[in-house]
């Protein structure tokens, strides 16, 4: 028995403190990130989920104009300005597509911000922007 103990090497405390200091450093950022990333993977579903709703509501009022129906010029120009968010939603899925994409998207965006030129989607945007407040 004591021929193990003596043949394993025995780290210095400072080593010991160290690793424990960087485990603990660790677990405790990559838990809050983890609950970061939960939030922020909440609010793309619920982004993508409004997105959806009124793409769907566009559609059906380019529908109902279509055929003749009367329609109100609140709702086209509704349905107007939901084409445009397809429209910004599918430059950013191209934008999606490029190397370094996580780098230079935040930074179009908040380009396209101080330009005054809105680059995201309406839905997108009113996730983002009470967050931007705080």
């Amino acid at each position: 028995m004591t021929e193990q103990n003596a043949s394993q090497p025995k780290p210095n405390s400072w080593q010991t403190k160290l690793a424990m200091r960087t485990y603990l450093y660790l677990a405790f950022h990559l838990n809050n990130y983890k609950d970061k990333l939960d939030e922020a993977l909440l609010n793309l579903k619920a982004a993508l989920a409004n997105e959806s709703e009124q793409t769907k509501e566009m559609l059906q009022i380019y529908l109902r104009k279509s055929m003749g129906e009367k329609v109100s010029a609140t709702e086209l120009s509704r349905a107007h300005q939901q084409f445009r968010d397809v429209f910004r939603g599918a430059g950013l899925g191209v934008l999606l597509f490029l190397p370094f994409s996580p780098i230079t998207l935040p930074f179009i965006v908040k380009l396209g911000d101080k330009l005054g030129v809105n680059i995201l989607p309406d839905s997108f945007r009113e996730i983002i922007k009470p967050k931007q407040k705080n």
